[in-house]
């Protein structure tokens, strides 16, 4: 298990994430701030329970899992209908989640 932080600036926006006490990879943190942009994006606190919905796994997700999970689902059902285009964001999302909990994206995204 890990220990994560979101860094703020002033107007509330994530600017870093630290994750033990380090920062993220870059790839990470310029995904998680062009997914900030998105109308859809919610940054999460709190735990909460995710499931997958084609093979109906339930995982239990941190704030960080969560708000990164919720993106990655939210832009896929967009992209199916048309209405995205950035695949290097989703790419840089879901590798992100991958890095810090990968049975988590087994389970959830791949």
């Amino acid at each position: 298990m890990y220990t994560y932080e979101y860094v703020k600036n002033e107007t509330g926006r994530v600017v870093d994430i630290l994750v033990d006490g380090n920062s993220v990879k870059r790839s990470y943190m310029r995904g998680f701030r062009k997914a900030q942009d998105k109308g859809y994006f919610h940054l999460h606190d709190t735990d909460c329970l995710a499931t997958n919905p084609i093979s109906g796994v339930t995982v239990c997700l941190n704030g960080l899992e969560a708000t990164i999970y919720s993106f990655c689902y939210k832009w896929y059902m967009r992209y199916d209908m048309g209405r995205e285009d950035n695949r290097q964001l989703y790419d840089d999302m879901k590798m992100f989640l991958l890095s810090i909990n990968s049975n988590a994206y087994y389970d959830l995204i791949d």
